[in-house]
């Protein structure tokens, strides 16, 4: 993430750092999926990902009636929050399942 950070900055386009961000993270849960035996890791890495790319194809700012907000780094970053805490969850869930038994 740094090197995505420091290839963004001189290129002067810091604006797509978060959806490469996003991406980055995605690519990370597909070995955790595979080593951890988890299924559902490869449904958050492939969420991550397509959130990035379609991130990347959203206007920087808009304004939604009187409201302006920054449209890219809002979708990437409740998408990412809303996909990694259902991840979580579903960790959890599955956790407290294996101590039941």
């Amino acid at each position: 993430m740094f090197l995505a950070s420091v290839i963004c900055n001189t290129l002067h386009h810091f604006e797509v750092f978060f959806p490469v961000m996003a991406i980055i993270v995605g690519i990370h849960f597909f070995p955790l999926a595979s080593l951890f035996q988890e299924k559902f890791y490869f449904s958050t890495g492939i969420v991550m990902c397509m959130l990035g790319i379609i991130s990347l194809f959203l206007p920087i700012n808009a304004t939604i009636g009187d409201v302006s907000l920054v449209a890219m780094s809002t979708f990437i970053g409740f998408g990412s929050a809303v996909t990694l805490w259902v991840t979580g969850l579903r960790i959890w869930m599955t956790m407290l399942k294996k101590l039941k038994q």
